[in-house]
């Protein structure tokens, strides 16, 4: 697999061993009823090392045999696409406790090692083919796995011959990177608008989705061509597809989507099927413990993860040339690796003259003046360099005579950035009405409410259709609630979570601790579930005075003292970031080694 990509790909299995005695394991847990797993493997080589691989998505020959060997004597069923076919177009129930094997990237190992495995176990699986590799695209091929190291066309038929291997679709020429940006990036080929640099501008609508349909009708057509069967699969290269894909796939004449996904947990009639990815060579053991984690995964889960975060204005990383805009991305990057954080929250439109209409975007689109397209190449880079969840925030309403112009901003924000990891609406106090303890809202706060309730399901419908599946996107409405009027804040939550991912609250906690204590005594009694789809937002000092610094710091502590997790500062810039390692270090940071410290004063000033 392209190491370019590696960055964006996730669902790594448990490493520590199952307690009991493998030859005798058994997964208890049983699938609900209509449903599957799926696996996705690449190469299988004899010479894999334990740790620290070449490949980190190969595995060793030996514990994919010990693997497929305890699958044939378990409970669980391998099957075929066709068993999905069936179960979706004549109501045929799925095997009980079904599971999907699937081997990338056509390479000779699936012809040299898996394929015998699957005959001594007689076990099926899917192999998904880039075609253009087996039809003379050598080098892309030869990039991935080296010279001779694809299988070829009499193998894939002898392997369909035997009634064990199915061939979906890898796309034609889509495992590769376009250029994404005016900087040079290069993302997936799929999901991405490729910028055409000789014309200064991104390919349009109709000339993306023409790419993309040409090259999933020309796959197509050489699969039936070569294996002699209509293909019925699209597995995408690096996982990477959404809404948009999904029908492009099926005018070209795919039933199935495949992308990747943490739980690998899939129903029957699901549009996209989710797979988890095997990396790091695991052993028999490490697999099967894989799949009971699969297995106990909730949807729930999704929020359990600790999030620290930083928010900040996009406009601090301008400059007059992208050198100098990409010497500030540096630095902050810098800044955030040496923090620890994991996630950035970014505000790409700015208010020029601070009249709180919003005049210039960060990003492309006709709906504003463009200020500097940065937005694609903070964003990637913050992903692959620095490792953060990057979330995108728009307010509501960004000028007052256009009320659903959010909607559209948001959806060119989408379609130059499927890889989100969430988008957040700030609605400011608009809602702070439906806060206070009254007994009969007012007719202009109930009318309020309903508006930002269908802006922000409009809003996620607009982006929905560009995200990347796999990356699981969350949306978040921000709030500034006022301290002092918080009464009926639980109930509120509890409402906006029906419709939102997350909600975020904003406070400028300086020189308010007792009300700010009072308030988390007041979201202390929220349940687990929802206190984990809470997001805390503490509004950083305008100055460098101890006591306000400090203010923010034992806010953030007290913050992680009732169990919310997320939690994060606003208002970071370069200025602010000496102070931000000096006294909030301790409550942002996910390092848990003290070893592993890193001082902001050695590792970033001065840092170019």
């Amino acid at each position: 697999m392209n190491n370019m990509m590696s960055k964006m790909l996730s669902c790594v299995f448990a490493s520590t061993l199952l307690p009991v005695q493998f030859a005798y394991a058994r997964i208890e847990t049983e699938l609900p009823k209509n449903h599957t797993v799926s696996l996705t493997f690449h190469d299988v080589r004899d010479d894999v090392l334990k740790e620290g691989d070449r490949d980190i998505y190969a595995i060793q020959t030996n514990n994919l045999a010990q693997f497929l060997d305890w699958l044939s004597q378990s409970d669980w069923k391998p099957i075929r696409l066709k068993d999905i076919e069936e179960a979706r177009k004549q109501g045929k129930e799925l095997p009980h406790n079904s599971i999907l094997l699937t081997f990338d990237d056509g390479a000779l190992s699936s012809y040299s090692r898996v394929f015998p495995l699957l005959k001594q176990y007689k076990i099926p699986a899917v192999f998904a083919l880039p075609t253009s590799w087996l039809n003379g695209n050598i080098k892309a091929g030869y990039e991935a796995y080296g010279q001779g190291n694809l299988v070829n066309w009499a193998q894939v038929r002898e392997m369909q011959a035997s009634g064990l291997a199915e061939f979906a679709s890898h796309s034609d020429d889509l495992h590769h990177g376009v250029l994404a940006n005016p900087q040079g990036n290069e993302q997936p080929a799929a999901t991405s608008y490729a910028y055409l640099k000789s014309q200064s501008r991104y390919e349009t609508d109709a000339e993306y989705q023409q790419r993309i349909l040409q090259d999933l009708k020309k796959s197509y057509a050489v699969l039936k061509k070569e294996v002699g069967v209509n293909p019925k699969a699209i597995i995408w290269p690096y996982g990477a597809v959404n809404e948009q894909l999904e029908k492009l796939a099926q005018q070209a004449g795919f039933q199935f989507s495949f992308s990747l996904g943490r739980d690998g947990m899939n129903r029957v009639s699901d549009s996209t099927f989710k797979r988890s990815l095997v990396i790091d060579n695991p052993t028999a053991e490490q697999l099967t413990e894989g799949m009971l984690n699969i297995l106990s995964f909730e949807e729930s889960d999704l929020f359990k993860q600790s999030r620290h975060f930083v928010s900040m204005d996009l406009k601090h990383l301008t400059a007059q040339q992208n050198a100098q805009t990409d010497e500030k991305l540096g630095q902050l990057l810098s800044k955030l690796y040496s923090l620890k954080n994991n996630a950035l929250i970014l505000k790409p439109l700015e208010d020029k003259d601070g009249d709180g209409q919003y005049d210039v975007a960060y990003f492309p689109t006709d709906k504003m003046s463009v200020q500097q397209d940065i937005l694609n190449r903070s964003l990637w880079q913050a992903q692959t360099r620095a490792g953060q969840s990057v979330i995108l925030e728009l307010p509501a309403y960004p000028r007052k005579d256009r009320p659903f112009l959010t909607i559209d901003l948001a959806k060119d924000i989408a379609r130059f950035n499927s890889n989100l990891s969430g988008v957040q609406l700030n609605a400011g106090s608009s809602l702070n009405c439906a806060m206070q303890k009254i007994t009969v809202q007012e007719s202009s706060c109930i009318e309020q409410s309903k508006q930002l309730e269908q802006l922000s399901e409009l809003t996620k419908e607009a982006v929905k259709p560009y995200l990347n599946m796999s990356n699981q996107a969350q949306f978040s409405l921000l709030l500034t609630p006022d301290l002092d009027h918080v009464e009926n804040l639980p109930e509120l939550i509890k409402t906006l979570l029906m419709q939102h991912d997350l909600v975020n609250l904003k406070f400028d906690v300086i020189g308010k601790k007792k009300q700010f204590n009072q308030l988390l005594t007041l979201l202390n009694t929220l349940d687990q579930n929802d206190k984990q789809r809470i997001m805390l937002t503490l509004v950083l000092p305008e100055n460098s005075q101890k006591n306000a610094w400090e203010d923010v710091q034992q806010g953030l502590f007290s913050i992680q003292r009732v169990g919310i997790q997320k939690f994060g500062i606003d208002g970071y810039d370069f200025e602010k970031s000496k102070d931000v390692h000096q006294y909030l270090y301790n409550p942002l940071s996910l390092n848990a080694s003290p070893v592993m410290y890193q001082p902001f004063a050695v590792l970033v000033e001065g840092k170019k």
